[in-house]
């Protein structure tokens, strides 16, 4: 919950400055941290800039939740850790100078287990799609909500779906 005050309290200092976007320069490099809303966790993405919008993405998530047993009320804490390779495509808004959209897809693997259990861990594979709105308010920084849909080719346990707020800093 602090982390989200602190990512809010920015973005209403911010709003009201004149100004447009970072300039997304290419062969430039940017890092961004999250936190995950729909399970407990994080995230973290390195990001290479090919050109003005396109960009290669490393991405780790590292999440925990609660699984149920199908019928039943007994949950067990599953641990997930994925790391994905990712392409996006990005597009300016015309009337929002501030803002950009990206739309990726990759591939993703990982790992999940349960936490204080003796069964192996599971291997997860399979293609990562995403979306992801960007406020910058300034040159170097920008905050963003990200939607990424994982499709396992392997049997999973864990979310599927994970939205994730936090900020992007350009380097």
């Amino acid at each position: 919950m602090k982390y989200l005050k602190i990512l809010f309290g920015c973005l209403l200092c911010f709003l009201g400055k004149e100004g447009i976007s970072q300039q997304h320069l290419s062969k430039t490099w940017s890092i961004s941290t999250g936190i995950v809303f729909n399970a407990k966790g994080g995230n973290a993405t390195i990001h290479y800039h090919l050109n003005s919008f396109d960009e290669l993405r490393l991405n780790f998530y590292g999440i925990s939740q609660t699984y149920f047993l199908p019928s039943s009320e007994i949950g067990f804490p599953l641990k997930t850790n994925s790391l994905s390779l990712e392409f996006s495509k990005g597009y300016k808004f015309r009337r929002l100078k501030k803002a950009t959209s990206y739309f990726g897809m990759g591939f993703f693997w990982g790992k999940e287990k349960f936490k204080n259990n003796e069964l192996p861990a599971n291997n997860l594979f399979g293609i990562s799609t995403f979306h992801e709105t960007e406020y910058a308010p300034f040159n170097w920084g920008a905050l963003f909500t990200r939607f990424n849909m994982l499709i396992p080719l392997s049997f999973n346990k864990s979310k599927i779906l994970r939205l994730t707020f936090g900020t992007r800093f350009y380097f």
